[in-house]
Order: structure tokens, then sequence, then C-alpha cells
């Protein structure tokens, strides 16, 4: 038996660490971060929005890449979306984008509130339950990020997003584009 063998030992636990740290796992996957609307995932005949304006465009519409008119909310400021998936999706961040010239009586998001896999939610049933997550937004360079923490996110088959109130208490919320960014999650048999 060869006790006086440390140094050798060192060496070889020292190559091993740094072998660890420079080189990625095998079994680490990368997740690209993606646009939902890229994906082919969102079931638009099970999707929809409530107390959207028929005035203004439709759900597949302020989802697209270039809208060609903006979204209104109808009876008052709240806008409720409902996005069923036909898979699922690890959500990082929901973004709304304004028009560059709102309209009069018009005005952005402010405070949203996200609900997940609540395929049939109303505004009564967004009222009584607990979000997933809840935000004031603020409004920086025509935009609204609202990023989301993981945990709540990652395995996401239908998203509800409630527009509750818009920055200038307006009777009418407008939004250009509605994303949904995160990454696509393998599906196992």
């Amino acid at each position: 038996m060869n006790v006086q063998n440390t140094s050798s030992n060192t060496q070889k636990m020292q190559m091993h660490k740094s072998m660890k740290s420079t080189a990625p796992s095998q079994t680490t996957m990368r997740r690209e971060e993606v646009n939902l609307r890229d994906t082919g995932m969102v079931d638009l005949r099970l999707s929809g929005v409530l107390n959207a304006s028929s005035d203004g465009s439709d759900l597949a519409e302020v989802l697209a890449e270039s809208p060609s008119q903006s979204m209104l909310s109808d009876v008052d400021e709240q806008i409720l979306f409902r996005v069923v998936l036909s898979g699922v999706f690890a959500v990082t961040c929901i973004k709304f984008k304004v028009p560059d010239e709102i309209p009069d009586g018009c005005s952005p998001p402010k405070f949203v509130k996200i609900f997940v896999n609540k395929d049939n939610l109303d505004f009564g049933d967004a009222d009584d339950m607990q979000p997933a997550a809840a935000k004031e937004l603020e409004l920086v360079d025509g935009e609204l990020t609202f990023p989301v923490s993981v945990p709540n996110f990652s395995r996401v088959s239908s998203i509800q997003v409630l527009v509750e109130t818009n920055q200038d208490d307006e009777e009418t919320t407008v939004i250009n584009q509605f994303s949904i960014i995160g990454a696509m999650i393998p599906q196992y048999m």
C-alpha cells in the first residue's frame, strides 16, 4: 500500500476539477428563447380575447410580427388574453408594444396579472383567483415588459393574461402587439 502518494492524488483531483468546470455536461440542454408565435404551438381555435373591440385587431393579428392595426378594449380598460398551446412551453417574459401614435381616449396597459393553465378563466375568476404573477408595468420606448420567474412558468400549456388597468386611467386600453417569450419544452413519450 502506497500511503505517500498524496501529491499524485492531488494532481489528479485538480485535473478532474479543471476538466469539470470548463467542459459543459453532455446532458445539459441549451434552451433558446423564442417568441411563441414562431413555434406554431398557439391553438387559435381554443384561444381568444375577452373584451376586445371588434373595431381593432383580433388575437391572431396582435400576436403577429407586424400587426396592421391595434387591439382596443371594448366596454372598459380591461382585456383578458387566453392563449392555449398544442404543447408545453417555458415562459420567461410577456411583452406588449403600443402604436407609435396612441389614439385619443386610449392608453397602454399598466397593471397586469398572469395566470397559468386555467383554460376557462373569465373576469370573475380572475378577481377571485391568485395569479401566478402580477405587476405594474412601465412604458419604455413604446414597450412594456413583464419578466416572469421560472418555477411558475416552466410547464405552460395555456396562459391567461389580464390587463387590469391602463397607464392614464382611460376608458380604452390599446395594444399594438402581444408577445410571449420563452423556450420550447421537448415532449417525452
